[in-house]
């Protein structure tokens, strides 16, 4: 059967579809992480022209299966989604996370541009900023790989954005993205940067070992660089605005 490979974060993902031309799309909008060799997980997926189930924004765990309206995914690699690009970017996204997590990484929300991650929930300004960044220096603008004193491009992109610039960077500072809070850098202690990167980990499971491999990595990521929450007006402070701000902060 037709398959597609992909390779990020340090793990290579074999998908194989039944329909060459699906195919064919998917390795357009993933053209910078094909890859080629031996697949870390390989996913065996079904497509289907109509709903799965009923709508939902988040997939629910349940008999060992993630179940959404748009995707499902079994215990051994087995899925099955609507037919489309975005079901299975979706797919891609929950089935990496699994295997970040069992390799001591876990995906981020979070934007990155060079070895600086900016971790924000929904409408913190992830996507703004990527657009603002010198597009050759973004890792990514909505998930990012984190692994051990490291940063991992993602083909995870807002707006459902193609990904880019594939490859890794020393991690270097984490930058905590909030609108509300006062202008400028300002360091935050440790225990409330875990708190607030916990808030961020794309995770789906439900076993308390998993929950325990997270925490640790999270604890471990916080403690080995600076931590800070950064705010700043978007429509008047461009990038290397932001960039001053944040060299200043880290002298």
């Amino acid at each position: 059967m037709p398959d597609l490979a992909l390779r990020t974060c340090g793990v290579t993902v074999r998908v194989t579809i039944d329909d060459a031309r699906f195919l064919e799309s998917a390795r357009r909008r993933y053209k910078p992480f094909l890859t080629r060799g031996a697949a870390d997980l390989s996913l065996r997926v079904l497509l289907s022209d109509r709903r799965l189930r009923r709508e939902r924004s988040e997939p629910i765990l349940r008999h060992g299966r993630l179940e959404r309206h748009d995707m499902e995914l079994g215990p051994r690699g087995e899925a099955r989604i609507v037919r489309g690009l975005s079901p299975l970017d979706s797919l891609l996204r929950i089935a990496l996370s699994f295997e970040l997590v069992k390799r001591g990484g876990f995906l981020c929300h979070s934007a990155a541009v060079d070895g600086w991650l900016f971790p924000g929930r929904s409408g913190a300004g992830k996507s703004t900023l990527g657009v603002a960044a010198p597009q050759d220096r973004l890792r990514a603008d909505e998930l990012v790989g984190v692994t051990p004193g490291r940063l991992h491009s993602t083909p995870f992109w807002g707006d459902f954005r193609k990904g880019r610039n594939n490859g890794d960077r020393p991690l270097r500072a984490i930058l905590f993205l909030d609108r509300r809070a006062p202008r400028g850098v300002r360091p935050l202690p440790k225990a409330r940067a875990l708190a607030r990167i916990l808030e961020c980990v794309l995770f789906f499971g439900d076993d308390a070992r998993s929950a325990g491999k997270i925490l640790s990595r999270a604890r471990q990521v916080v403690e080995s660089v600076p931590t800070f929450v950064l705010s700043y007006d978007a429509r008047k402070t461009r990038f290397a605005g932001v960039e001053r701000m944040i060299r200043r902060a880290l002298e």
